[in-house]
């Protein structure tokens, strides 16, 4: 029996930690699709249905929080419970609690990102049940990247 490889959709501007993040994943058994802005990811989320998404906060075309926004609101149920986690170099408060207000699976920071912590985090995302938030929004201290 085969069974279907997972699929991640990245949504990250920045094209040499999108090229080190989809080979990290790949290697890992995952299959990846990237996006380069907000906008390009929720057509790409509506269009490929992703298990997982990882959404950089800040890139061209909108931020990670309005692209996230829109994926809660396109009406369609299975677009919303893909499970969104939020990678970013800009890990405030502010940010991890308006990333939990809006159904986000977790925060990543991509200061000193590991990859073996990141595959880690996405495995944990993709076991739990899709489109169940975390709750509580976690504080940047609880989530491995120090204070704000």
């Amino acid at each position: 029996m085969t069974t279907r490889r997972r699929t991640i959709l990245l949504a990250e501007d920045e094209t040499l930690l999108a090229g080190l993040i989809q080979t990290a994943l790949t290697e890992r058994g995952y299959s990846v699709s990237c996006a380069k802005t907000g906008q390009e990811a929720v057509g790409m989320a509506i269009l490929l249905r992703p298990d997982l998404i990882l959404m950089d906060l800040h890139m061209p075309g909108g931020t990670g929080l309005d692209a996230l926004k829109k994926l809660q609101t396109t009406g369609n149920h299975e677009v919303a419970r893909i499970p969104v986690l939020i990678l970013t170099g800009d890990a405030t408060q502010d940010n991890v609690l308006a990333a939990g207000m809006f159904g986000a699976a977790g925060f990543l920071s991509k200061n000193n990102l590991d990859m073996d912590e990141l595959a880690r985090r996405v495995e944990q995302a993709l076991s739990r049940k899709a489109g169940t938030p975390v709750p509580g929004a976690p504080l940047p201290s609880e989530t491995g990247f120090g204070s704000a």
